[in-house]
């Protein structure tokens, strides 16, 4: 039996209803069981086409299956819940990623493991740290509730000393549009500063990325919305 930590979200339909369905149909299966869920929490949507605020939430839970057995059955309760997958980071009813299979690390065509944004997502790492926060990530050497914390320090840093110039003035130009936006709401990113940063090597491992990816949008559209993943603050739901 290996355990195993989910990710779950949607922003269509009665999300709290579907994320309850969810954890049952988890449970009900003979391979699998649901040991702890999260609170529920209300996030910032990711992506130019995300939508409205999501709903997210996290299940630990014990399985004798393989990760991509599990994958399967993740997939299937999507699709009974009316998950369509027609626009990259649009609006669903509901997501189920698997973000740790116990200590494994997994990269196939179907599947990657430890999820690979979950480092920086805020909206996985509030839900997961409410249930698995001292599960260690076997890449990056720390627990869960450090990744969570380090993303919480404020003034967050970013250091642009290793980037191209084109995209350092990219960055430069993204940063600034954060700090004047924020700096008229009196919120927390106008102390965004350009300066050494404990997660510095995979901010840039990440900018690189969205160089590469043929996504909708702009570079600078997907740049912000890495940001807003890392600074959002997720709201426990009432």
């Amino acid at each position: 039996m290996v355990k195993a930590g989910l990710a779950l979200g949607g922003n269509l339909g009665d999300t709290v209803a579907l994320l309850e369905t969810a954890y049952q149909l988890l449970d009900d299966h003979p391979q699998i069981m649901v040991l702890k869920t999260s609170r529920n929490f209300t996030t910032s949507p990711v992506g130019v086409s995300a939508g409205n605020r999501f709903i997210n939430s996290a299940a630990l839970i014990e399985t004798a299956l393989s990760a991509e057995a599990l994958l399967d059955i993740c997939q299937q309760i999507e699709y009974d819940a009316g998950r369509v997958r027609e626009i990259h980071w649009g609006p669903r009813t509901l997501d189920v990623d698997i973000v740790f299979f116990g200590s494994e690390i997994i990269e196939t065509e179907r599947l990657t493991v430890p999820h690979p944004a979950c480092w920086y997502r805020r909206f996985v790492l509030d839900p997961l740290c409410d249930i698995a926060g001292t599960t260690e990530h076997p890449v990056l050497g720390v627990n869960y509730s450090t990744l969570q914390s380090r993303l919480k320090t404020r003034p967050f840093t970013v250091d642009l000393s290793q980037l191209a110039p084109a995209r350092r003035e990219q960055l430069q130009f993204v940063l600034k549009d954060f700090q004047a936006a924020e700096e008229s709401d009196g919120t927390t990113l106008a102390n965004l500063k350009l300066m050494d940063c404990p997660l510095q090597s995979r901010l840039q491992q990440k900018l690189g990325e969205l160089y590469e990816h043929n996504l909708p949008g702009t570079f600078e559209d997907h740049l912000k919305d890495v940001l807003n993943a890392i600074l959002d603050e997720p709201t426990p739901l009432q």
